[in-house]
């Protein structure tokens, strides 16, 4: 036989000794190299399959079956020994993690019983309540929300909450499906109106689909009519298809009912086909001060009764008409009808929504030609707020066509999809304003906001000249580009820089001003910072310096003294889109220590949509 070489660990196969040797040589050769445990393997694999071992190798299978025998004999033995040490340390885990359970619970009971909630006055704990409370509005009060939330925080918390009428006063209850939630609606009117006790109930009834059910549950309406009776602010959401609705609501209001009333909220998202006059009994509620009305067709707004001379505050949405010859000056024509009717007005709100509004490329560009009013000039006494939105273009001199508001101090004018102005466009702007009556309006005004309106070259410097007494302006001038707004204020700033010793800059009263940052695009980026930068240094230090003088010379008609003016000298306030909002480090950077004092920066998703 060749002298075959092999490592330990790597024996020579039995086949490489059967090719030369005997059978019994090479059983000797593996006896010398297998352990007994070995051999025993190597039979178990080699009677696998059938066969029956000899004497000699069921001795040696036999041997190895007691090794192992006696092998599992002390692993179990210590199998249990590490389960009753796993047991042992399982029950001390346990135990511990109670005691730990128990002193943390312990713990937070000695924090709780000494946090400064606990010394919170009750009347404070119920106006924080109070502030937590949804828009009664816009959601409706559940379980999960406040105030019943309060009920299940301690039994004190809910003591205080069941005994404060004030956080059960407000309330939305809706009338779909009324077939299947009658009782439950009965019953959540019946227990808003006794848990608010004798405090006047705020309402919100909502109905965004068309349901018959409200005639045939006298329960529900008996319920409703005494909770209106007692209401201080009463909001009513009618859907498209619900016009009958209006009058069911309508007729449950008796005249008397309304003693406590104070302002009112009407959505009315349809058409009111019927000649009838909706809510009649407004007419005889005599602290009805605040309207609010939101209507899909202006010319709802003719059979609304309204207690005209006694309203303070009136907010009106329309949309417009529903003719496409002339879209948008039916809305304006109907508003202007309404306005005419309340001369007592202190505060006036509009958004004329237009056709195509969100899209500027679809916008109404025809301007409006309203007819002048037969009882000629009417002049509103009282109106100190004025806000337009327009969604379509127009000029505010045909909107507010013969309208005079001698002693207006805020004034908010904005477009939505298309640069509105203040007159027609062929009219020379500087003369017109001269001899025109709304330059009597502007000259009282302490307030100015000016977003999206179109002024071309010195225009805006024109406007500014008849209002002298402003403290506080507001401006996004520019252009649209698509859907997006650009603003373009670099002739605004340079306005309101004060160079050298300007010894009366414009607006010399102005504590406030509010611009749209924007990189011009023939200055670089650190010329486009220095210029905002620049504008607040220079109005800062001189108004500083003229505290004492810059306010003497106003108008004693203007009701404005000292104590209502801002105590800080000058502040800018610059707004600017999230892609932007990086560069207010740098004109903080430049500031200085002047920044905490002059500049505040504030973020807005788009410039279409600021104001």
């Amino acid at each position: 036989m060749d002298r075959v070489s092999w490592t330990e660990g790597n024996p020579p196969t039995k086949e490489v000794f059967v090719s030369e040797q005997t059978v019994a040589q090479s059983e000797r050769w593996w006896a010398m190299y297998e352990s007994s445990g070995d051999r025993a393997f190597r039979l178990i694999s080699k009677y696998k399959s059938g066969g029956a071992p000899s004497d000699a190798e069921r001795s040696i299978l036999k041997a190895f079956e007691e090794d192992r025998n006696t092998e599992i004999t002390s692993l179990e033995a210590k199998k249990r020994e590490l389960e009753k040490v796993v047991e042992d340390a399982q029950r001390n885990l346990t135990e511990h993690c109670k005691l730990l359970q128990q002193k943390r619970a312990a713990a937070a009971l000695s924090s709780a019983v000494g946090a400064p909630i606990r010394r919170l006055p009750t009347e404070m704990l119920c106006r924080i309540m109070r502030l937590c409370i949804p828009d009664y509005r816009f959601r409706r009060s559940t379980k999960s929300n406040a105030p019943f939330i309060f009920l299940r925080v301690c039994k004190y918390w809910r003591e205080v909450a069941l005994k404060e009428p004030t956080l059960w006063n407000r309330a939305r209850f809706t009338f779909d499906d009324l077939q299947d939630k009658a009782d439950a609606l009965a019953c959540s009117i019946r227990y808003h109106r006794k848990a608010s006790s004798d405090i006047p109930l705020e309402l919100a009834i909502v109905q965004e689909h068309a349901s018959s059910a409200v005639d045939l549950h006298p329960k529900v309406n008996e319920l409703l009519a005494k909770a209106v009776a007692s209401c201080k602010h009463l909001s009513i959401s009618v859907s498209t298809e619900s016009n009958f609705w209006v009058f069911v609501v309508a007729e449950l209001i008796l005249p008397e009912q309304l003693q406590t009333l104070r302002s009112i909220s009407l959505d009315f998202r349809m058409e009111i086909v019927s000649r009838k006059r909706a809510f009649p009994s407004l007419l005889r509620a005599p602290n009805l001060r605040h309207v609010q009305l939101k209507v899909a067709s202006s010319s709802n707004l003719n059979f609304i009764s309204l207690p005209y001379g006694q309203i303070k505050h009136l907010s009106t949405v329309v949309s417009p008409g529903n003719t496409y010859i002339d879209p948008n000056t039916a809305p304006v024509m109907d508003w202007r009808a309404l306005v005419s009717k309340c001369l007592n007005l202190e505060e006036i709100e509009v958004y004329f929504q237009g056709r195509g509004y969100t899209n500027p490329r679809e916008i109404q560009e025809q301007r409006l030609k309203i007819p002048s009013l037969s009882s000629g000039l009417l002049s509103f006494e009282s109106a100190k707020r004025l806000s337009i939105r327009v969604g379509f273009g127009a000029d505010i001199d045909t909107v507010l066509k013969d309208f005079f508001f001698p002693k207006l101090r805020y004034l908010h004018l904005s477009s939505v999809s298309h640069p509105i102005t203040l007159f027609a466009e062929h009219l020379p702007f500087a003369e017109t304003l001269t001899n025109h009556m709304l330059m009597f309006t502007l000259s009282g005004l302490t307030a100015l906001s000016l977003l999206r309106v179109s002024f071309v070259n010195n225009e805006l410097r024109e406007l500014l000249r008849f209002t002298p007494f402003l403290t506080s302006l507001d401006v996004l001038k520019g252009h649209y580009e698509a859907v997006e707004f650009v603003p373009d204020d670099c002739d605004i700033v340079q306005l309101f820089t004060v160079i050298g010793d300007q010894p009366n800059p414009v607006l010399c009263r102005l504590r406030d001003l509010t611009l749209y940052f924007h990189i011009a695009e023939d200055l670089s980026l650190e010329e486009n910072i220095n210029r905002y930068a620049a504008l607040g240094v220079s109005r800062y230090l001189w108004a500083e310096m003229n505290l004492q003088t810059r306010d003497l010379g106003l108008p004693s008609d203007m009701e404005l003294d000292h104590n209502q003016l801002p105590s800080y000298p000058f502040r800018l306030y610059l707004q600017f889109t999230p892609r932007h909002w990086l560069y207010r480090e740098e004109i903080r950077r430049v500031l200085g220590s002047l920044s905490n004092q002059v500049f505040w920066p504030g973020q807005i998703a788009s410039f279409a949509k600021a104001g």
